[in-house]
């Protein structure tokens, strides 16, 4: 939660709640306005969070952010809510100005009033701004610079795909700069037991679960795709030992991948990173050669999800 509040800062200020405008005094002095959406009692509130108090323009709504953020960064998973009294000991306020400054902040629509309690909580308006966060360092945009490497360094298609139900699906594609290239798309769906994407996602899962995950006997989809499943648990033995999968003619006959799981900061595998090309291009003896790349991209990435274990492929 905290994370997140602090990720906040400039969706609040943005969203209306220190909306302010300087007007100008009788005497040519700078006053700040109430918020302009807000009326009554609840503009004056709001008021209060803007008082000037000397300072530049930029310095006011500066500060009228970190007074909203210091009542926000009083919440905690284990501070869910809070009243007036103990939020001013906390910022060492007194109990009136506290008391405006938490109305101030309800009335604008970031915190809700228990009417029993009259203690306050975050609102649902700040789940949704956490959302917002929450995508901003996600999986795809963290991963974005890691595949544009990849596909500069090796010159192929980059795909970073996660699990989806029993397939792999592509949520993120560089292509290759060549003009022979192997072409993913956003959204497409791969069987688990012919694509290195697949592979690097399931194979640290209990062999009992990938019995469940898959069927007995697995489709025959090129010319050498595995289709018996001990032969594929046997494969997974062998991803597991290498840190990165391999497929070669497995789910197309023109298709070689190379991939590496991506974990979070549990060492949850979460995603896999792949390249893909022509078999014409990279031979069955070549592609160990581009497992380093692929490696090195896959531990940078879960090293920004916090996974800091010195072996990841485990």
């Amino acid at each position: 939660m905290t994370l997140q509040i602090v990720e906040l800062r400039s969706s609040i200020f943005n969203a209306g709640l220190v909306s302010s405008r300087i007007r100008r005094g009788a005497r040519g002095s700078s006053i700040l306005t109430s918020t302009p959406h807000l009326h009554g009692t609840q503009g004056a509130h709001v008021a209060e969070l803007q008082r000037p108090t000397g300072l530049t323009h930029f310095s006011q709504e500066r500060a009228v952010l970190q007074k909203s953020m210091s009542v926000l960064e009083l919440f905690s998973p284990t501070r869910r809510e809070i009243g007036v009294i103990e939020a001013a000991d906390q910022l060492g306020l007194p109990k009136g100005t506290m008391s405006r400054w938490l109305s101030a902040m309800a009335a604008a629509g970031f915190l809700d009033r228990d009417p029993t309690s009259l203690r306050y909580r975050l609102s649902t308006r700040i789940a949704v701004l956490g959302e917002l966060a929450r995508d901003a360092s996600s999986l795809q945009r963290l991963a974005l610079p890691e595949l544009q490497w990849l596909a500069t360094t090796t010159g192929e298609t980059s795909n970073l795909a996660v699990l989806v139900g029993t397939e792999a699906m592509n949520i993120l594609v560089v292509e290759s700069p060549r003009p022979i290239m192997h072409t993913g798309w956003i959204g497409r769906r791969l069987p688990c037991h012919a694509t290195a994407a697949g592979k690097s996602l399931i194979a640290w899962h209990r062999p009992a679960e990938i019995r469940r995950l898959l069927p007995a006997k697995l489709q025959k989809l090129a010319s050498r795709t595995i289709t018996d499943m001990d032969d594929f648990l046997e494969e997974l033995v062998q991803v597991r030992a290498r840190g990165y999968s391999i497929a070669w003619a497995e789910m197309e006959d023109d298709l070689a991948a190379v991939g590496a799981p991506v974990r979070n900061h549990t060492g949850l595998v979460v995603g896999a990173l792949t390249i893909g090309a022509p078999v014409s291009r990279v031979p069955p003896d070549r592609l160990a050669s581009y497992s380093e790349p692929v490696l090195k991209a896959a531990k940078s990435l879960s090293e920004q999800l916090g996974c800091h274990r010195a072996d990841q492929s485990g």
